[in-house]
């Protein structure tokens, strides 16, 4: 995804959020207020926080003092600017990516293990806190819709040309000769000009060569406790040189971009495109002419499923570790308080019904397709890798799959890029990925509830 980029800057941040002490916030914090920190929301969603926020002092008296300010990347630096100058903040609004860096080798984000009880758990959907659990420890709670990578394909046109939905390689291959013989047109797209796009194929070509295990993979190797140059690593670059030897897609993806993908598909250039469920109202703006649909990942030779890099975490509540513990109480209200089903439903709908079930007891939206994305993509779901690996390694597939698109390396070239990657931050960064098993003593007695 493309915010992985930005992971890059933010990482240099990593010395300077370890580097000060705990506790910082007694000094200016009032105990019958809670300091609630965002990077700037939609209006829909501060007002829906807002609402929140009115109840929640109904309730209980405690009066909510919030603070929207900068962008989703801009949070580290800001919040480490909280701490420097004591400002009080109790409970802010991150995500998953930047949990696992640099905000969590930081020192930044309290573990919220033992403050959620697990009627807070039960309320959401099973599977969805996945993500948010690193080393076996729960670092938030998400309050935003999901995300996915997926294949749209023009529906209308497969009926005009007779085509069934593929669900293996053989079928797909079947469908772009007939695509390619009588239209003329490329079967398959990629936004391969935003060079974030690449490792998606990755992500759904790594789950299969792993039998559903890549997540579990992918840590070993950010461990040191596997190289990235097996069978299963080679094979899933492989199978995606495969997708351009076959004509499946084509070198115009090189120099296509998120709005050039937009305009081939509702143009009809293009029969499918794999891309982000977000791409969807880009085009349902467009009002393209035909029917559209969401299609499986094509089950490659060898493989016995299919899977689509996924993810919710984003715009989820945290906790700062340098709060003091005497407020901790408060803010284990707040938590349990907004992930009520009846104020969850103010945020997550608050720009419409969300796409993915987030919460058991509060509805995603009944538009039809999304009701098919959701039978197609959820139940084959991973968490999206460039969630867990850091953006050193994620700008080497950004780089290692185009060229082998492209013809210039091979798949043994491609890993050997991945891996020198990580023996480089280990060496020049001292890359641990465990971060949460590493904290000095006096983090940690931040980071962990000491009561």
């Amino acid at each position: 995804m493309k915010r992985i980029i930005t992971l890059m800057l933010t990482c240099l941040l990593l010395t300077v959020l370890s580097g000060c002490g705990s506790n910082v916030q007694e000094s200016q914090a009032d105990e019958n207020t809670l300091y609630f920190f965002s990077y700037v929301l939609t209006d829909e969603q501060t007002a829906a926080w807002e609402e929140i926020f009115e109840d929640f002092e109904e309730e209980t008296g405690i009066k909510v003092e919030a603070s929207y300010q900068g962008t989703w990347s801009e949070t580290p630096e800001l919040l480490n600017s909280m701490k420097l100058s004591n400002t009080p903040v109790d409970v802010l609004i991150q995500g998953v990516g930047l949990i696992q860096s640099p905000l969590g080798p930081g020192a930044m984000i309290k573990d919220l293990t033992n403050l959620v009880d697990q009627e807070v758990i039960d309320r959401y959907e099973e599977g969805v806190l996945d993500s948010c659990y690193m080393g076996d420890y729960l670092w938030c709670l998400p309050m935003a819709d999901g995300g996915s990578w997926t294949i749209m394909y023009n529906k209308t046109m497969f009926d005009e040309l007779g085509l069934e939905v593929p669900s293996t390689f053989a079928e797909l291959e079947s469908v772009a000769d007939t695509i390619n013989d009588k239209l003329g047109i490329t079967p398959l797209m990629i936004n391969g000009k935003d060079t974030w796009a690449w490792p998606g194929l990755y992500m759904s070509t790594y789950g299969e060569a792993t039998g559903g295990e890549s997540i579990a993979n992918v840590e070993s190797f950010l461990n040191g406790d596997k190289t990235f140059d097996g069978e299963a690593e080679i094979q899933a670059f492989d199978w995606i040189a495969d997708l351009f030897e076959a004509g499946i897609m084509k070198t115009d993806s090189f120099d296509t971009d998120t709005t050039g993908l937009v305009a081939s598909f509702v143009q009809e250039k293009v029969a499918m495109i794999f891309t982000l469920d977000s791409t969807l109202a880009d085009i349902r703006s467009a009002n393209p002419e035909f029917e559209y649909g969401v299609l499986p990942y094509p089950i490659m030779d060898g493989a016995s499923d299919y899977y689509y890099g996924y993810g919710i975490g984003d715009g989820s509540l945290c906790v700062p570790a340098f709060i003091d513990d005497s407020r901790l109480e408060m803010v284990k209200q707040f938590l349990e308080f907004a992930t009520r089903p009846e104020n969850a439903t103010k945020v997550l709908n608050a720009n419409g019904a969300t796409k993915f079930k987030i919460m058991k007891d509060v509805e995603n939206s009944d538009d039809a397709f999304i009701q098919e994305m959701n039978e197609v993509v959820t139940p084959h779901a991973i968490t999206y890798l460039d969630w867990i690996w850091p953006a050193q390694i994620n700008d080497a597939f950004c780089q290692a799959i185009p060229a082998l698109a492209a013809g210039t390396i091979d798949s043994e070239q491609a890993v050997q890029m991945v891996q020198e990657a990580y023996e480089t931050i280990v060496r020049e960064n001292d890359y641990i990925y465990a971060w949460w098993d590493n904290f000095t003593t006096e983090e940690a007695q931040m980071v962990f509830p000491q009561n």
